[in-house]
């Protein structure tokens, strides 16, 4: 359903439904506040990816704010935790900017960048209408989309919001033709928002007493990790017991290697000014061990921060005035408001304060958040509550003998987006933000990244991380996009430990890592595993030319590794062991490489491509833009020389027969 059809800078249109935004009768979602409107009576072709239908006439008037007024923004009403796909269009129809390089625009939905550094004219030429389009799903009920400058005016010629419609899971439809339908009562249905009702669940997720004990599924029962577990008699969450039995965190540590002393440029000792000294010079050393207790450290273009071993850049303090409360400890005096977030990712059964910013650490390792006194008192695993309203802190495992940390800085750890920044042998953790986000061509190179509540490492075009450690973040490991970024003997692991994820148990955003609008990134020798509640890496929605080798995905609670709504992928010469699902799942996705892995004990299929039928309009590359058209997907994706040990087929679901009119192969593989 199309929610806004907006002729930005123009007039309405009888053909197409398009409202005015013009001088005299402004968009009420458009701030039009000192911006302007300009037109062109020259005529407008249409580039490939404007929609059948759309009329030339809406590219020739666009709104734009002036360079010296700041950024055009935009504001929508929408459902809160409904999924809409937002069409942009653009046209170069400014005379004096009839060349590469003379406009370009960063795009922001959502508070998250979609276009950095956007050239009309150099994807498509002058008086050329083009179209992109983006999914987003808002957390509240307004969508937010900013036209930002980078050089020259921000501008745009239309904008269309469409509400998609909703899935098979809940729209009231039997579409499996099994008699009954939607979530709870089709046992294909492993959430509301599953978008089909086809899949057998796991034992998991199909609403049955498994193992004997009285439970069944997640979260109730204690032997589930994920809906996607399909053994209830898995051992409890980890945390239960008095602590001294609570395994250690493994691979935390930099390794060594880095003397201040032969490092030139400004020295810093713990407690000092980290920003100061880059202010003052473009490489800083770390000097010896200890903490450097700061937040927001924002690097220049091409500096470079290095630690000695030990060196920690923390957002997190130290408590250790605990005192006995009944079966809890509690300390008083702790005043930290967190960031709080709402929404359809902040739902999970079991979870409803991951979207509260702010984690109690038990010597390095996070606790799990719980949002009354008396859910703490039942916890089966090591968890703390906060009475904000109080200022206490209380937690359910024993003080003694134990470092307790608490979240002290909200922001980020190091947050820049200048280019060609380099952090080496660095450890940064327990930020309330991200721990890194950086601009284009980061290095990131031997660096421990650990418990930041949302972002551990967010990459942008021409960055790498290499020989790093990720692990235990809130949210998310790693999250990138951009052209050329690569990942090298990286370990990633237990992030989304907060538990993000939807009221039935869907990820979203969350998980070891998640990739979007790549083209050629490469990820090879890394160790993705235990992903919580996700997959080991995931590459989401227009990702070009990927490719994926001698990696390890191992005991993720989803798949080892989702490639979605993208094309020309190759994934070969990896392993796939323990995952909570499908070793590899396709879905919607196009020339796909899949051959020479191994697939070890996966709890689903070893690769299933899937017809997943998003609603959506999908990237350029898979044919066509229209929604829930999906006649251009899942095509000429070859599965071959592939070997499955205890670990299901290779199938396609959602389709058949599997290579009917879309060219699939599935051959020499190998099931034992």
């Amino acid at each position: 359903m199309t929610r806004y059809r907006i002729n930005t800078g123009g007039p309405s249109t009888s053909s197409g439904g398009w409202t005015a935004d013009s001088a005299t009768a402004p968009s009420a979602y458009i701030g039009s506040t000192g911006s302007k409107i300009a037109a062109t009576t020259r005529a407008i072709t249409l580039h490939s990816s404007v929609p059948a239908g759309v009329d030339s006439a809406i590219f020739q008037d666009e709104r734009y704010k002036p360079s010296t007024l700041g950024n055009l923004e935009t504001n929508f009403p929408v459902t809160a935790g409904r999924s809409y796909d937002v069409r942009l269009y653009f046209a170069e129809i400014y005379s004096g900017c009839q060349s590469v390089g003379c406009r370009k625009v960063d795009v922001t939905i959502e508070n998250q960048q979609v276009l950095n550094d956007y050239d009309t004219f150099a994807e498509v030429g002058g008086y050329k209408g083009t179209m992109k389009s983006f999914s987003v799903t808002p957390g509240d009920g307004n969508l937010d989309i900013n036209f930002e400058r980078v050089l020259k005016a921000p501008r745009v010629t239309a904008m269309e919001i469409i509400e998609r419609p909703l899935p098979e899971c809940s729209d009231g439809q039997d579409n499996d033709g099994d008699g009954v339908s939607d979530y709870p009562a089709d046992q294909g249905c492993d959430s509301s928002t599953d978008d089909s009702e086809a899949p057998n669940p796991s034992q998991c997720s199909d609403r049955l007493d498994n193992d004997g004990d009285a439970r069944n599924n997640h979260p109730d029962d204690p032997g589930c990790s994920s809906p996607a577990d399909n053994d209830e008699t898995d051992p409890p969450p980890v945390g239960v017991g008095n602590g001294d039995t609570e395994p250690s965190v493994a691979g935390v540590g930099q390794q060594p290697g880095i003397d201040c002393a032969s490092v030139s440029g400004e020295d810093v000792s713990p407690g000092g000014n980290i920003q100061a000294a880059l202010n003052a010079s473009s490489s800083v050393c770390l000097n010896g061990p200890g903490f450097y207790r700061t937040g927001n450290i924002s690097p220049g273009a091409s500096d470079t921060l290095v630690a000695e071993d030990g060196a920690i850049i923390s957002g997190a303090k130290t408590v250790t005035d605990w005192s006995a409360s009944g079966s809890n400890w509690v300390s008083s005096g702790q005043i930290f408001t967190p960031v709080q977030q709402s929404g359809s990712t902040c739902e999970r059964p079991g979870y409803s304060r991951a979207c509260d910013y702010v984690d109690v650490f038990r010597s390095n390792r996070p606790m799990r958040a719980y949002a009354s006194l008396s859910a703490l008192g039942s916890a089966p695993d090591a968890g703390y509550f906060f009475d904000y309203a109080a200022d206490k802190v209380y937690i359910n495992r024993t003080p003694a003998g134990q470092l307790l940390e608490l979240t002290d800085i909200k922001s980020a750890g190091i947050q820049s987006s200048a280019s060609g920044i380099t952090l080496r042998n660095v450890r940064v953790e327990k930020f309330a933000g991200n721990c890194t986000d950086l601009g284009p061509g980061a290095q990131l190179d031997n660096v421990t990244i650990f418990g930041c509540h949302s972002h551990g490492a967010r990459m942008k075009t021409g960055s790498t991380t290499r020989d790093s450690y990720i692990a235990w973040q809130g949210t998310m490991g790693s999250f990138g996009s951009g052209i050329g970024l690569l990942l090298e003997n990286n370990e990633f692991a237990y992030n989304n430990q907060a538990g993000f994820g939807t009221a039935n148990g869907g990820p979203w955003h969350a998980g070891n890592t998640k990739f979007a609008s790549t083209t050629n990134l490469k990820v090879t020798g890394n160790y993705m595993h235990h992903s919580r509640f996700s997959d080991g890496f995931w590459t989401d929605i227009n990702n070009v030319n990927s490719e994926v080798w001698n990696n390890r995905f191992s005991f993720n609670d989803r798949f080892g590794y989702f490639h979605e709504i993208s094309c020309s992928i190759n994934i070969h010469h990896n392993t796939f062991e323990g995952n909570g699902s499908d070793g590899i799942r396709v879905s919607d996705s196009n020339d796909g490489t899949f051959a020479f892995n191994t697939f070890k004990n996966n709890k689903g299929r070893a690769v299933n491509m899937s017809l997943q039928s998003h609603n959506m309009a999908l990237p350029k590359c898979l044919g066509t833009n229209t929604t829930r058209d999906v006649s251009n997907t899942m095509k000429r994706n070859n599965v071959h020389d592939n070997i499955s040990i205890n670990s299901g087929a290779f199938t396609c679901s959602g389709y058949s027969p599997c290579d009917g009119g879309r060219e699939n192969r599935i051959v020499n593989n190998t099931v034992q």
